[in-house]
Formats: C-alpha cells, sequence, structure tokens
C-alpha cells in the first residue's frame, strides 16, 4: 500500500482547473502499485516538464506515478 499524507502539485496557470482530476487519477494509479516493504519518503519532486499542451489527465497522473516509483526504488 502507498499512503500519501498530502499532494501538493504547482501546475501551469492553464492546468490549474485540472488539477483535482490529475490528482485522483494519480490516487487511483497508486492504488494498483505495489511494494514489498516499508518505505518513507519526506518530499518528492516531479523533474520531467510534463505539462504539454494536447496531454491527457490520464498522461500527466501515469508520468507522475511512474516517477514516484523510481524514487522509492531509488531508496530500496
Amino acid at each position: 500500500m502507498i499512503k500519501i499524507d498530502r499532494l501538493k502539485m504547482n501546475l501551469p496557470k492553464k492546468f490549474t482547473h485540472r488539477a483535482s482530476s490529475i490528482a485522483y487519477k494519480v490516487g487511483e494509479l497508486l492504488s494498483k502499485q505495489r511494494i514489498s516493504k516499508v518505505m518513507s519518503l519526506d518530499k518528492l519532486t516531479i523533474k520531467k516538464r510534463l505539462f504539454v499542451e494536447n496531454i491527457s489527465d490520464d498522461e500527466i497522473a501515469s508520468q507522475i506515478v511512474m516517477q514516484i516509483m523510481q524514487q522509492l526504488k531509488g531508496k530500496t
């Protein structure tokens, strides 16, 4: 199980109306991920610029989750 206490997203102005949808989709995708042991990240930063003009909320969420999982795996 992956638990997130707080998710803060700083989105470009034209994407702010999509924040709730993106956060919900991130939660959905993370609920499907499996990790084998307890790990903790105090903070993580999504480094790749995800917010291009024609990208869907699903794709943004998928890329965010991939980066979260990579950072968790980097802690093992």
